[in-house]
């Protein structure tokens, strides 16, 4: 270090100490990414409530507290950390296709062993909920996968930018979508 930097430094040792405990407190009541949260982590939290954060490339995909009917409030009876693991690995090396909804946000992310059976799925809003409230919206629901199928959407050219996946995953395959 600098003797210059050391005199500014003792001339502000309240305020650098102050910085360093606010930083050390916004930190400290994160929640850890690699972590699995309680099922009761959103008592008390508003809907709009960012759980987690899922990383697919540079993006950050939210699960919100939500409702009944969407995010982590909607997937409680499933959590455990399994599924959150299943979440983060779909989000991360799944195939990712436009929801048939087509309301301008709505994606599907889904897990694919190496015969195209599909094993985990993800549904995801980015637009905004209601349509003119938080945005995104964030993660809607997530399930382990058997459906009735009832028609196909083939891979976005956004599936390219899935990272590597070990063999026993594909990311060719069609998306059974329910409309």
């Amino acid at each position: 270090m600098s003797v210059k930097m050391v005199r500014w430094m003792s001339r502000w040792p309240l305020p650098l100490a102050l910085c360093g405990t606010l930083i050390s407190l916004l930190f400290a009541t994160a929640v850890d990414a690699s972590a699995s949260v309680p099922t009761t982590y959103c008592g008390g939290r508003s809907y709009t409530y960012i759980v987690k954060n899922y990383a697919r490339g540079a993006v950050a995909l939210p699960l919100r507290c939500g409702t009944s009917t969407w995010g982590f409030t909607h997937i409680t009876t499933r959590w455990n950390e399994t599924f959150d693991a299943n979440i983060a690995l779909t989000i991360s090396r799944g195939e990712e296709v436009t929801d048939r909804q087509d309301d301008g946000g709505s994606a599907i992310y889904a897990l694919f062993n190496d015969n195209c059976r599909e094993l985990f799925r993800v549904i995801y809003n980015g637009g905004a909920y209601r349509g003119n409230d938080v945005r995104p919206q964030g993660i809607i629901t997530a399930y382990d996968k058997s459906i009735t199928p009832v028609s196909y959407a083939t891979p976005d050219s956004a599936a390219s930018n899935v990272t590597a996946a070990s063999s026993s995953y594909r990311t060719n395959c069609a998306v059974i979508q329910n409309i």
